[in-house]
C-alpha cells in the first residue's frame, strides 16, 4: 500500500509539473507571480528532467520538453 501511495504522488507530481511547465511556456503566469510562488520553482523542473532521462531509455521523449 505504501509503495502505491508513493507511486500515485510522483505521477501526481509529474502531471502537475507538466502542467506548470506548459502554463510557463504559454506565458499565462507573469513574472511577479512566478516570483511570489513556492509551487512554481520546486513543479516547474520534474517532468523536464523525467523526459531527459526517458529519453535516454526512448530516444522518442529526448526532445520532448525542448524550446
Amino acid at each position: 500500500e505504501m509503495a502505491g501511495a508513493v507511486l500515485y504522488v510522483l505521477v501526481y507530481l509529474f502531471v502537475a509539473s507538466s502542467f506548470v511547465w506548459l502554463i510557463d511556456k504559454m506565458n499565462v503566469l507573469n513574472p511577479e507571480t512566478k516570483t511570489a510562488s513556492f509551487s512554481f520553482y520546486f513543479l516547474q523542473p520534474i517532468a523536464p528532467f523525467v523526459f531527459e532521462k526517458a529519453g535516454a531509455i526512448l530516444p522518442i521523449f529526448k526532445d520532448a520538453f525542448e524550446d
